[in-house]
């Protein structure tokens, strides 16, 4: 079995040869020196489904192996292909004319829908049919116009066409009616709008419409756009991409829908790289965001000169409404992420890097307007300053509780390999993470807090997190703690944290009712492996494996409930690398788990546990069985049986009817505090220093 290091490094590599459709590769290179340039690509492998001998746990087998982040990039990090380049011939005779551009002043058209004076090509249709021009040839300093007066659609086939202008839109259309900008197979095109940002009162986009925009791309055409001032694209109503080979760099946005935008590539031969050096985002909508098939997206959002570190850039991906995501590979480093100095893993850091998200769903301001998020497929490289992946929901404070309506994130297969400087998965009411499609994997490299929602249900999927802080938390900062209906659910999956403050944290209740968790919790002691709330809150066990190790702190006033059998171990003294091991009175092991930091205490319950007195050991290593997740141990199949090598014993425990919920051993004397941000734990005396019962 291939070993994951659970303690990851992150490698900040460029982001280079990404994908074409032409005969240019659009690259993206970093200015920052890496310590690895080690980087591989993302390919998720199957999981495997063996069962433990006479267990009910699964073993993991191969997992996804990680990948690199784009390092900072330099100004010139997309290269866009200037020269044009006509492709597969294409059949003018249905279509209403031609416009053939001429640097020399010699443009022509042969259709009486189209006027020409000073380098200006307007187009009217007066009428509702929609009308259809090739457009090919080099213009450098005009611009190709749909009349405000159009009432009917019009569409440009491009085909090897390069307009430069320096007074406006290179393609605008002022009507409010349809614009249909279609890339000629194999052919290369351009646009530049040369105008600077203190030129533009009212930016419009490189490439505009009035109305709706539908770009068509044949999945062997592109089209590079440049905008020094303004947007890349930019659409007043909906905006659709069908198979589309894009290259933006832009001043703002590199595509803005005023309506909803959808993303089609079913034929998974399309690619939108994105470059924007201001304050745009990489996509944004004021609507819906769908994308289906598989694209490739390659965004990076940075602010002025990016070698001074500058805090700045907008989000990977962002709409007012829902975004749904089924597929596609996406690589999206956000305002310096996690590379920028003083700044990273705080929240409460004064800078404003609320646009600065990987991914974002909802204003937070406007009821029901939407703010979820879906997403069912695809592979995710974020390297962003602010959250990952947020779904912002409108808090309703018109009832006696506030609650947020909409504002729920919810992930059922793709690859994630995250590293942000807040929070890796947030969303404001309800955060899900689900396996239907057997393709859930999410990698936290680097975070301040993991997951974080209202409610957290993890029902199924492989998940790593690293954090700062709380590696799970149930909370809301604008509601604070004086409601105390927060939750996090665990029926199903595999989860490993390696927490800084609290494993698993909630302002209210925990419930564990399967799945296989193992938390390394924190070492100092102003946190603990896991807290739940005040005010009648609990931790209810029915099912499953937890095992939580760490400092104790916060744990040595928790009380466990539920069906299934607990045992909090204190006085462990088992230091960073060493095994904790659990065997019956006749020595037979039933787990050992290695400590990846020290652990003073271990909360641990499994299905396992019967009545009768247990045995617990430190030791140096073990030999036989099975590593069946996240550095747990145990007997498998026809592996050798599992044994520990130089253990030291450390203490026992015993399970009878009446005594489900136990500890033992010496309370390490740490103190108690507040749990996680935003929300704090319980606070108390050490009520727990003998054997104890709950119910």
């Amino acid at each position: 079995m291939k070993k994951r290091s659970f303690l990851p490094i992150l490698v900040l590599a460029g982001l280079a040869g990404l994908t074409a459709c032409g005969t240019e590769t659009a690259t993206l290179t970093s200015s920052v020196s890496s310590t690895s340039s080690v980087s591989s690509t993302s390919t998720a492998t199957s999981v495997a489904s063996e069962t433990v001998s006479n267990k009910a746990y699964t073993y993991q087998g191969e997992l996804p192996t990680a990948v690199s982040y784009p390092g900072l990039p330099s100004s010139e990090a997309l290269v866009l292909d200037t020269e044009t380049k006509k492709g597969a011939s294409v059949d003018t005779s249905s279509l209403t004319g031609s416009i053939i551009l001429s640097q020399d002043g010699s443009t022509s058209s042969d259709s009486e829908h189209v006027s020409i004076a000073a380098n200006v090509i307007t187009i009217v249709n007066s009428g509702t049919d929609t009308l259809t021009f090739y457009v090919s040839g080099t213009l450098s300093n005009g611009q190709i116009t749909i009349a405000k007066a159009s009432t009917g659609s019009v569409k440009l086939i491009l085909d090897g066409a390069s307009i430069t202008c320096a007074a406006g839109s290179p393609l605008n259309s002022m009507s409010s009616a349809d614009l249909v900008v279609e890339v000629n197979n194999d052919s290369v095109n351009y646009l530049h709008d040369s105008r600077a940002a203190a030129e533009v009162s009212k930016p419009k986009g490189c490439l505009y419409s009035g109305g709706g925009l539908s770009l068509i791309g044949g999945g062997s055409g592109e089209l590079c756009l440049e905008a020094d001032g303004t947007h890349g694209i930019n659409a007043s109503g909906n905006l659709t991409s069908a198979g589309s080979c894009l290259k933006i760099k832009s001043y703002g946005n590199g595509i803005k829908a005023g309506g909803d935008l959808t993303i089609d590539d079913t034929a998974a031969q399309g690619f939108i790289d994105v470059y924007t050096t201001y304050e745009g985002h990489g996509m944004s909508a004021d609507g819906n965001i769908t994308i289906q098939g598989n694209p490739t997206y390659n965004c990076v959002t940075v602010d002025g000169d990016s070698s001074t570190l500058e805090v700045g850039g907008g989000a990977g991906i962002k709409c007012d409404g829902d975004l749904t995501i089924s597929g596609g590979t996406y690589n999206i480093f956000t305002a310096g992420g996690t590379t920028l100095p003083n700044s990273q893993y705080d929240p409460a850091d004064t800078v404003d890097d609320v646009n600065t998200k990987g991914l974002k769903a909802g204003d937070g301001d406007t009821e029901g307007t939407g703010g979820n998020i879906l997403i069912s497929g695809g592979t995710f490289n974020i390297d962003s300053r602010d959250d990952a992946i947020h779904a912002s929901g409108y808090l309703n404070t018109s009832g006696t509780t506030p609650a947020y309506d909409d504002g729920n994130l919810t992930i059922t297969g793709g690859t994630f390999f995250l590293a942000t400087g807040d929070d890796a998965i947030h969303g404001d009411g309800v955060l899900t993470v689900d396996d239907s499609a057997s393709s859930t994997y999410i990698d936290v490299t680097v975070c301040y807090e993991g997951m974080e929602a209202c409610y957290v249900n993890y029902q199924g999927g492989t998940s790593y997190i690293v954090s700062t802080d709380d590696a799970i938390n149930a909370a809301s900062k604008d509601i604070g703690d004086t409601y105390y209906f927060y939750e996090i659910n665990i029926s199903g999956g595999f989860l490993f944290v390696d927490a800084s403050g609290d494993g698993i944290d909630s302002n209210g209740n925990i419930n564990v009712s399967g799945g296989f968790t193992v938390v390394a919790g924190p070492t100092n002691e102003g946190n603990g492996e896991m807290d739940y709330g005040d005010k009648s809150s609990s931790y209810t066990q029915t099912g499953g494996v937890m095992i939580a190790y760490g400092s104790g702190g916060q744990m040595d006033s928790f009380t466990a409930s539920g069906t299934q059998m607990t045992a909090y171990l204190k006085g462990l003294g088992a230091s960073s690398n060493k095994y904790v091991v659990i065997s019956d009175a006749s020595g037979n092991i039933l787990f050992a788990f290695l400590a990846k930091k020290t652990a003073a205490t271990a909360f641990i319950s499994s299905s396992n546990f019967t009545s009768g007195t247990y045995n617990v050991s430190v030791a140096s290593s073990v030999t036989g069985g099975k590593e069946v997740f996240a550095g747990v141990y145990m007997d498998y199949g026809d592996e050798a049986a599992l044994e520990a090598v130089s253990s030291t014993s450390s203490s026992s425990f015993t399970f009878t009817s009446s005594s489900t919920h136990v500890s033992s051993g010496t309370s390490t004397g740490g103190q108690t505090g507040p749990g996680g941000n935003p929300g704090g734990g319980r606070q108390g005396a050490d009520t727990q220093t003998g054997a104890s019962t709950s119910a």
